[in-house]
């Protein structure tokens, strides 16, 4: 709240940035541990660099996933990478899924802020799916929202 508009900026620049940097690596395809990796690795990266600006000074794994995965999602839908590993999660993806009880976790993807938290929507996920990618399913899913 109490971030300027040249910090903010900076922040964004900092986010672009990085996703430039680590989508080069999609191009051939990664793997689902890569791609958690990546996800940690950019939540760690701007939440060291950014701290100021950031509520609690973090830029939460939720917060993460949901820019990396978008960003991949965009890339493959126009052809410049192949299926990504995941699917953005968000508050419509994140309603569709029957998730654990665990009274320690927040299914608010703002708040989401641990690896293994990830992994349980990415599991819970997958038995929505199916036998379809993450990527396709929510793909699906999204473009019926809109019909």
């Amino acid at each position: 709240e109490t971030a300027g508009d040249t910090e903010k900026e900076n922040l964004r620049e900092a986010l672009r940035s990085s996703l430039e940097r680590i989508v080069p690596r999609y191009c051939a395809g990664v793997s689902e541990v890569d791609h958690n990796q990546n996800i940690v690795d950019l939540s760690k990266e701007l939440s060291e660099k950014h701290a100021g600006v950031l509520n609690n000074k973090r830029f939460r794994i939720g917060t993460a996933q949901k820019a990396l995965n978008l960003y991949v999602k965009y890339l493959w839908c126009v052809g410049s990478v192949p299926t990504p590993p995941h699917c953005p999660f968000d508050a419509n993806i994140i309603g569709k899924l029957k998730l654990p009880s665990c009274n320690n976790i927040s299914w608010n993807w703002t708040q989401l802020d641990t690896i293994d938290a990830y992994r349980k929507l990415v599991a819970a996920a997958k038995v929505e799916a199916g036998s379809m990618s993450l990527a396709v399913w929510e793909l699906l899913l999204c473009n019926n929202a809109y019909r």
